[in-house]
């Protein structure tokens, strides 16, 4: 069975070619990714303190009343006057082309059954003994108790947020521990973006009128809002703005990038945002020229900005910036008539040394936290059946492109270079890494789990009818069509 991290990454294109040629492998594979496709997506429970506590009271109990009987089969089992167990010869085990593991061989041929069975049948009656007790013990109704005690845990980590007076639809959000921040719209198609203190409930509008244009929520944290007006692209005038958050009220916004710049360094086309501390990565195209990836800096009040690096051809865009470990990481993406659309990762550091890190030009939309890289790994035949398109490619319609592909969710350990498949089928735009949780959409559904563990959150069928959802760090944020509510599960709780 082909399973990325138990290969050596020097490995895997070899594997990969050899599936794209051989039917029935790929056959066997598809088996085995939706067999443990539908295992990952088996709700985790998390049983709630109390019932702990009964069975670690039950096990207790049992233990005094059993001791006795331990006591004797012990004294039994380590009596002189049986023989002891014979020991085991040492052997070397050589590890190459051709060579074979050779089992360890017994120094004597004196057989040990009778002592084995003993030590089985002692441990069989223990824990025969305690099941029943604990059954006993607990009961049906305490089994029954603590089943209603999970779904009651699971609400108590999800917290509804009705929407500020005289709006009826959310249109973006993000939370943190400390702060939920989220734009919605009225009955006049007017936006207003909140600011709303999670501990005190207090909400702050953070523009004086609602606006006509498009407002979104691009990054957050506990003392950063980075939020856009207008769409993003090249087609309309927009601005990304950073605003401040604190309880002393809505300060003035600090304006990042005017799409209407002459600089030639002002995107254009808005590839992806990224938030940490007094720091902001944005990734876009610049009206001409090669993608660019530029960082500000907000520590002084004043926001000042540098580039980090530029894309690899002229007219590409890069998406999806992040900051892990002292590096940046972004999508180099671009399209090409002849072979379709195209994406690979990239990683670099303050002083210019660029590399890519993907072993091919299928990997889109990456995000990396905690040394863990996430991509969508799309299909090389998907990708060449945009090709051929006519007229003029521009960043903007590569974005375009982006928002109808799928594929395979995969993480790489970036320390040890190990891989594995998260989900057999995710949408490209969709993934979102923070902190310790990570998310995905499937067709219309969304998923959220734990990363690198890969256990879904307790949340996750919550997300069955969410309409959008987001996390940042352990908050996961999400809304519903049929409410006008914004709910919030703090997986840290």
């Amino acid at each position: 069975m082909y399973r990325p991290e138990d290969w050596d990454s020097s490995d895997l294109p070899r594997i990969k070619a050899h599936l794209a040629t051989c039917p029935g492998c790929r056959h066997v594979q598809e088996d085995f990714r939706q067999t443990g496709a539908a295992i990952r997506h088996l709700p985790t429970l998390t049983p709630p303190p109390e019932f702990r506590a009964a069975v670690m009271a039950a096990i207790r109990e049992e233990a005094r009343n059993q001791a006795p009987t331990l006591a004797e089969i012990s004294r039994a089992v380590t009596n002189p006057e049986m023989p002891a167990l014979p020991r085991l010869s040492r052997v070397a085990i050589r590890r190459g082309s051709g060579d074979v593991i050779t089992p360890l061989r017994r120094s004597s041929a004196r057989s040990v059954s009778a002592r084995v069975a003993l030590l089985a049948a002692a441990a069989v009656l223990l824990v025969s003994l305690i099941g029943a007790r604990l059954i006993s013990m607990l009961g049906p109704s305490a089994l029954g108790g603590s089943a209603e005690n999970l779904s009651n845990a699971l609400q108590q980590h999800t917290t509804r947020y009705p929407l500020a007076g005289g709006y009826t639809l959310p249109t973006s959000a993000m939370a943190t521990a400390s702060w939920l921040v989220y734009t919605a719209s009225n009955a006049n198609q007017q936006t207003m973006i909140f600011a709303e203190n999670r501990q005190s409930r207090r909400v702050m509008r953070l523009l004086p009128v609602p606006a006509s244009a498009t407002l979104t929520v691009r990054a957050l944290t506990d003392r950063w809002v980075i939020w856009s007006l207008g769409t993003g692209t090249s087609s309309a005038p927009w601005r990304l703005y950073a605003s401040s958050l604190t309880d002393a009220g809505a300060a003035a916004p600090l304006l990042l990038v005017d799409s209407t710049s002459t600089s030639p360094t002002t995107p254009v086309t808005l590839g992806g945002v990224w938030s940490g501390n007094d720091s902001v990565l944005v990734a876009g195209a610049p009206r001409s020229g090669a993608g660019e990836l530029v960082k500000f800096d907000l520590s002084s009040g004043t926001p000042t900005s540098s580039v980090i690096c530029h894309g690899q051809t002229s007219g590409d865009v890069l998406t999806d910036p992040t900051f892990d470990n002292g590096r940046y990481y972004w999508a180099d993406v671009w399209f090409d008539s002849a072979s379709g659309l195209h994406s690979s990762i990239w990683q670099g550091d303050d002083l210019g040394r660029d590399q890519q890190i993907s072993q091919d030009q299928a990997s889109f939309h990456p995000q990396v936290q905690s040394q863990t890289l996430v991509w969508v790994d799309v299909a090389l035949s998907n990708l060449r059946q945009l090709a051929g398109t006519v007229g003029t490619i521009t960043p903007d319609r590569d974005l375009q492109m982006l928002s109808v592909l799928s594929g395979t969710l995969d993480e790489r350990n970036l320390g040890t270079g190990q891989e594995w498949q998260v989900s057999d089928a995710a949408e490209v735009p969709s993934i979102e890494v923070a902190g310790t949780l990570m998310l995905w959409q499937n067709g219309t559904r969304f998923h959220a789990s734990s990363l690198n563990a890969g256990s879904l959150l307790p949340a996750d069928s919550e997300l069955q009818p969410a309409t959008f959802a987001s996390i940042t760090g352990s908050t996961l944020v999400w809304t519903e069509s049929s409410a006008r509510d914004i709910f919030v599960y703090n997986a840290a709780a």
